[in-house]
């Protein structure tokens, strides 16, 4: 199974997959970063005098800590095209899944 998009939606949907069907599926992630970025404590985060990296890692998680010991490939890249009749996702760089 594929995800496109690492966001609230991507998360919770793979969190529910494994949740109901454990084992049943592996599930590939795409997204164009690495991590999800949590944007509603972002206003609390500029408003504060904190260091730069300490806001960040405060307001990301990595994908691979949120489904760590889950079968989650993450793939870092941006859908180009999808080929229903295929079954096929092609990412930037003409990569296929």
């Amino acid at each position: 199974m594929v995800v496109v998009g690492g966001g609230f939606a991507g998360v919770v949907l793979i969190k529910e997959i494994f949740g109901r069907s454990p084992g049943r599926f592996s599930v590939t992630l795409v997204d164009k970063n690495d991590y999800q970025l949590f944007k509603p404590a972002l206003y609390a985060a500029v408003s504060t005098r904190t260091e730069p990296s300490a806001v960040f890692s405060a307001l990301a998680m990595k994908f691979a800590d949120i489904f760590k010991g889950q079968s989650v490939e993450i793939i870092k890249s941006e859908p180009k095209e999808i080929v229903f009749d295929k079954d096929k996702l092609i990412l930037k760089g003409n990569k296929e899944i």
